[in-house]
Order: structure tokens, then sequence, then C-alpha cells
């Protein structure tokens, strides 16, 4: 029974934190925002970082050159928002 407490309790504080960290962000393909409906806590192994791992169908798109945008949030310091942005183009054949 402990068990199960401290398991859910871990599941509702990675929500918490998963929910927390894409309000914090964006993504657009071809200036469309897109859902982050498949997207999820993720602690990378290499040296632990934390972030969203983010799951993006694009099968939808037709062929040719594609603009990917992903816009970040953050607090510094309780005090300033720092906005990270990373562009990436890609060609769907």
């Amino acid at each position: 029974m402990i068990k199960t407490i401290i398991v859910e309790a871990r599941i509702t504080y990675i929500e918490k934190l998963n929910n927390d960290m894409i309000s914090h962000m964006s993504v657009l393909i071809n200036d469309k925002e897109v859902p982050l409906n498949n997207s999820f806590f993720y602690t990378h192994p290499h040296f632990g970082e934390q972030d969203i791992k983010c799951i993006i169908p694009l099968d939808s798109l037709g062929q040719g050159i594609h603009l990917v945008k992903i816009f970040k949030k953050s607090v510094e310091k309780d005090v300033a928002i720092k906005k990270d942005s990373l562009f990436l183009a890609f060609i769907k054949y």
C-alpha cells in the first residue's frame, strides 16, 4: 500500500513537470502551431539533462522544404524571462 502511494505521488509529480514544461514551449511547422499532445518528460542518460521529448507526426506534410520553430521560455532568478529558440529546416521526399 505504501509503495502504491509513493508510485502515485511520483507519477503525479512527473505529470506536473511535464505539464509545466509544455506550457512554456511552443512548436511551429511552417508557421502553424503544433499541439504537443504526444510529449512527455524525459531525462537524457548523458549528464541527466531534463527536458521534454515531443513526437510530432509529419505524414500530413507535403513534399518539399519545411521549417520547424521551437520556442522555450524559462525564468531566470525569478526575475527575467528568457526565450530560447531553435529553427530547423528539413526536406520531406
